[in-house]
């Protein structure tokens, strides 16, 4: 059994599925796969979308390969969700539209107003989706879901990191299931280390942890991920579904032991020793220089430990950078 799975069946009684087998669709066969497969055209037209971005400004290049793979891992956690949810065809199809489109608008936008772009843009492609292959997608009609999945779009926002950028001010909030279900994965996808990535190629950030490593004698590679699990461990508080909390308190223990195995075995010093911590406080580009060599050592650090520790490789690459 997959491992997301295996955290939503977790406390299940004999002989329930956490599926809703009612319903007349066949929620237990939905994967990545078919996805790809029967959503193919709403994915070109959100990829479409990225690549006009890039061309605009190639800066945006490697944000695109950051919301590949982003998009990827959220659409997995949906996955998971919807299928231990009771939710009707249409409501399975508008989750998983809103999923796929859901950052569509990161690229040609301001981060806090990215969901504003994206409804925009899913609008669009909806509407172009609708005078083709019969108006539907994955057999529902586009205009019995068009605005529902508008909703989920821009109901996606309220990540506490946001919401303190937003000086305080929260988002729109979910209001039903399919809301819930694209929150919910976006949220999940922020449990692992890829925002270790962020700080290490930020002069703000590595000074702020600097800081922090030298008043407690740390390393600074350290501080940056104890930064970042500080941010993960929130994550229990901010999903919204019981089917939600059940993957997240899973997925937050095993990114936690793997964090406290690497730190005990003292890897983050092989990376800044201690005795370097007033150079990279002075000058932050001596990490930055280095910033993506470091990432690939220490992915590959994250994946040797998830293996030793009999995590699965599927969910430990969900947490890299």
């Amino acid at each position: 059994m997959h491992s997301l799975e295996a955290a939503l069946n977790s406390g299940l009684k004999k002989g329930e599925t956490g599926n809703n087998d009612e319903i007349d669709r066949e929620i237990n066969e939905i994967t990545r796969e078919t996805v790809e497969r029967n959503y193919g055209e709403v994915i070109s037209a959100r990829d479409e979308g990225y690549n006009n971005d890039v061309a605009a400004d190639e800066k945006r290049g490697p944000m695109r390969e950051s919301l590949n793979v982003h998009n990827g891992i959220v659409l997995d956690y949906a996955i998971a969700l919807i299928k231990a949810r009771h939710l009707t065809a249409e409501q399975e199809v508008a989750a998983i539209t809103a999923t796929i489109l859901h950052d569509g608008g990161k690229l040609n936008s301001s981060l806090l107003e990215h969901h504003i772009a994206g409804k925009e843009r899913a609008g669009a492609i909806l509407d172009k989706l609708a005078k083709t292959a019969n108006g539907t997608i994955d057999g529902i009609n586009i205009s019995a879901i068009r605005e529902k999945v508008l909703e989920a779009i821009d109901r996606h926002m309220n990540h506490p990191f946001l919401v303190m950028l937003n000086k305080g001010k929260e988002f729109p909030q979910p209001q039903d299931e399919v809301d819930e279900v694209v929150f919910d994965a976006d949220m999940l996808a922020n449990i692992g280390f890829k925002n270790v990535g962020l700080r290490l190629n930020s002069p703000k950030y590595l000074e702020e942890d600097a800081g922090k490593a030298k008043a407690n004698g740390t390393s600074v590679i350290e501080e940056s991920f104890k930064n970042v699990m500080e941010g993960v461990e929130g994550m229990q508080s901010t999903v919204l579904s019981k089917e939600a909390e059940k993957i997240c308190r899973d997925t937050i223990n095993k990114a936690t032991a793997i964090f406290e195995d690497m730190q005990s075995k003292g890897v983050f010093e092989k990376y800044t020793p201690k005795e370097e911590t007033d150079k990279v406080i002075e000058d932050p580009s001596l990490v930055i220089s280095k910033c993506s060599e470091i990432k690939t050592s220490l992915n590959q650090e994250i994946l040797k430990t998830a293996g030793e520790k009999g995590i699965d490789e599927s969910l430990a690459k969900k947490f890299i950078m």
